[in-house]
């Protein structure tokens, strides 16, 4: 048998196990960990949810399962979405993905850049009353700069791993399920998975912010320049 086509399915068993058991994970504890709601009066489902002293909520394993899967699900179809929008966009940026490590290097230091921008950006907009809303505008342009990035790095990894497997077959949304599995197993992972998933999103900026958006055209001023020229 094909030692890759082995590799694909220990890493599947590894995914379906690390999200399977992520109810009984070491969670954050913050609002997307266990404690996310205070007070006695708080609605949930008993079956749901467990109280500490003080009225604190806690997730049940059950829940907590269900909505990682939920949040898998939630992936795969935006990233879906974008492949059925943009297949060319999505392409490019995949392609960029996969022209090696020192790619990869260049666009995480760009994500890591853009974050910087951005956040000095959000910082000085907080400062004054009439562009104190910029900052959660500059969060959201963020977020779907890195999912977009996010969708074309899943799907790069899940069709190398196919096509080294002999499964890819010209299945685009099978690689990517496989990308999206790998990516929300692996950041389900406590600690390690923080900083990965921190990693892959500014990648995933960094590519898109890279490719134009998966354009391919360079980052430029010349159409503004030749429209006033003429």
């Amino acid at each position: 048998m094909n030692r890759w086509r082995v590799l694909v399915c220990v890493i599947v068993i590894l995914a379906v196990l690390v999200i399977g058991l992520s109810g009984i994970l070491p969670a954050r504890q913050n609002f997307f960990g266990p404690r996310f709601f205070r007070g006695p009066n708080a609605a949930g489902l008993p079956a749901l949810r467990g109280e500490l002293p003080g009225g604190a909520l806690v997730i049940q394993p059950a829940a907590r399962v269900v909505g990682h899967l939920a949040t898998l699900l939630a992936q795969f179809v935006i990233g879906v979405v974008l492949l059925y929008l943009v297949p060319r966009h999505i392409q490019f940026m995949t392609k960029a993905v996969s022209a090696g490590v020192g790619r990869l290097l260049r666009d995480l230091a760009l994500g890591l850049a853009l974050v910087i921008l951005l956040g000095a950006v959000g910082l000085l907009s907080a400062l004054s009353l009439r562009t104190f809303p910029l900052p959660f505008i500059v969060l959201g342009l963020l977020f779907i700069v890195a999912s977009v990035g996010v969708v074309a790095i899943a799907l790069a990894m899940g069709k190398g791993l196919l096509q080294r497997a002999g499964w890819y077959r010209q299945r685009p949304l099978l690689g990517l399920g496989l990308g999206t599995l790998i990516v929300s197993a692996v950041a389900l992972i406590p600690i390690l998975g923080d900083i990965v998933l921190g990693l892959i999103l500014l990648t995933g900026a960094g590519v898109a912010v890279a490719t134009h958006f998966g354009t391919g055209s360079p980052w430029t001023l010349n159409a503004l320049v030749e429209d006033v020229a003429s």
